[in-house]
């Protein structure tokens, strides 16, 4: 009984972390569509392409094998905010 509530538990914080992560993706899309747009008027960032790509990695990120997927985008966030930066 306890191991089916565990489960139960499992599944439900799998799918609110799921969610956030969708979330937080779609969040990060927008903000670097805004950020895209205010380079073509001059006043922006080219911070942009970097959001955009890890919006879509937040995006992406979350599947099945999320443990692999997760320490390779994060790695690859890194050195793209490392290279942005530079």
């Amino acid at each position: 009984m306890a191991s089916i509530r565990q489960n139960k538990q499992k599944n439900i914080n799998d799918i609110v972390l799921g969610s956030l992560s969708i979330i937080a993706g779609i969040i990060t899309l927008i903000l670097s569509l805004i950020d895209l747009a205010l380079v073509l008027w001059g006043i922006g960032t080219f911070f942009g392409i970097y959001f955009l790509i890890a919006g879509i990695m937040m995006i992406i990120s979350y599947t099945k094998s999320k443990i692999p997927l997760n320490l390779i985008f994060g790695a690859l966030r890194v050195f793209l905010g490392v290279v942005f930066i530079i």
